[in-house]
């Protein structure tokens, strides 16, 4: 594993949780510690956070947690594996030197998808493979005009990457996300695209629509008929929670290539707005 490089590296304790978080490069690096039973949940939402941020891969160290492995907590961590499992630009790995540890993860749902290992050593080196190949952002006003700069700033992606087919698609859902952004009067909101492999992710950072103790629930505020065209047109989609009382809203786009998706697996709860 790369030393600390202080220009690259930061670190930070999240308030009131023996968590810290460092940025090695472009990994993020989740450092919990305590009993299995305060941990999972720490860790959860941790790692949940730093995806938001949109490393390149983010490694959860569960070398400092201690006490009995119960099913839930083992549940409530092997989970972030849908997380990779809908969206694979970010691996996810988990350490742990406790074989019992690593086997209950493995077992749980979810588990397969992560990268568990003894150190992180083992897994360093494969991280960066099936990672986000590129990603173009932008910090825009959360209003009406930026609806249309956001269609353009994916369009100029899709034409970049030779995924024109795509761009008719993609400008709808993010002038949808935007729309639904702007409808709860934030601040300045993000506006991303991303390309892995054969899919196209996007993405927008803006004010949290629900209390920060629901912030790992995966409900969303968009009316009926635009979340018909979402679900018409995405094969996954999901909420994060982020820092400075943000959230981002992404959808992962059908690959024109594959089957139908399986509803059942990718869509999360939907909350129809009040009209």
């Amino acid at each position: 594993m790369p030393s600390t490089d202080p220009a690259t590296a930061t670190a930070r304790s999240q308030a009131g949780a023996p968590v810290t978080v460092q940025r090695l490069g472009t990994i993020s690096v989740v450092s919990v510690q305590g009993p299995l039973r305060e941990a999972a949940g720490r860790a959860h939402h941790a790692v949940l956070l730093e995806l938001a941020e949109a490393p390149a891969a983010v490694l959860c160290d569960l070398s400092g947690v201690t006490g009995v492995h119960d099913r839930d907590s083992l549940e409530r961590l092997a989970s972030l594996g849908d997380q990779k499992r809908r969206w694979p630009g970010t691996p996810i790995a988990v350490i742990s030197p406790d074989p019992a540890l690593r086997e209950g993860l493995e077992e749980a749902p979810g588990g397969r998808h992560l990268a568990i290992a003894a150190a992180p050593a083992d897994v360093w080196g494969s991280l960066a493979d099936g990672s986000t190949t590129a990603t173009v952002r932008e910090w825009m006003p959360a209003d009406a005009p930026s609806a249309h700069t956001a269609r353009e700033l994916v369009a100029r992606a899709c034409v970049d990457w030779g995924r024109s087919s795509e761009t008719a698609a993609a400008t709808l859902v993010v002038s949808e996300l935007v729309t639904n952004a702007m409808a709860f009067h934030g601040a300045d909101i993000e506006v991303s695209v991303a390309r892995c492999g054969p899919r196209l992710r996007v993405a927008v950072r803006g004010p949290r629509t629900r209390p920060a103790a629901a912030g790992d629930t995966e409900t969303l505020d968009i009316a009926g008929p635009a979340m018909m065209l979402l679900e018409g047109v995405s094969e996954s989609w999901g909420v994060l929670p982020a820092r400075d009382d943000r959230e981002v809203v992404w959808a992962v786009l059908l690959d024109p290539a594959a089957g139908v998706r399986d509803n059942a697996t990718h869509a999360p709860r939907w909350r129809r707005s009040p009209s």
